[in-house]
This record gives structure tokens, sequence and C-alpha cells, in this order.
């Protein structure tokens, strides 16, 4: 599976970067939800490196099944601490 991931990540982390090429000057606006592009573009960022790291060691258990499974985890989560950790 490792080797049909990475090339998808690949290619989605050269997407995500020749987006943020256009942003320009336009760092300040809206992004998503409380969010500006700015903190978009940083939290996106961030993740793709933290992805990037944990590809790098394998897993020694699964502890979130699937994406759905994380998006139930995630309930109850304190959404104004979210957007702060994100910045």
């Amino acid at each position: 599976m490792v080797t049909v991931i990475v090339p998808a990540f690949a290619d989605a982390a050269h997407w995500f970067l020749a987006l943020t090429g256009g942003v320009g000057e336009r760092w300040q606006e809206p992004g998503l939800g409380d969010w500006n592009v700015h903190d978009v573009v940083g939290h996106t960022s961030r993740s793709l490196l933290t992805v990037e790291s944990y590809l790098g060691v394998p897993a020694q258990t699964v502890q979130v099944a699937s994406a759905a499974a994380y998006y139930l985890a995630l309930t109850g989560v304190d959404g104004e601490e979210v957007t702060e950790r994100g910045r």
C-alpha cells in the first residue's frame, strides 16, 4: 500500500506548492472559517511535514482505522482551540 500512498502524497504536495505560489499579496484575506490564507497555508504545510515524518516510521498498531473514524474521534474537540493551535 505504501507504494501507492507515497506517489499520491507527493502529487498532493506538489499541487499544494503550485497553488500557494499564486497567493501573491492575498495572505491576509479570508481563507477557511476563522483562518486567513496565511493560517490555512501554514497549517497545511505543517500537516504535510507531519505526514512525511509519519510515513518514514512504520506504525506498531492501527489507532484510527479510517478517515471516517478519525472525524468521529474529533467529536467534542474544542473548535476554538483547534483554530488557535492551527495558527
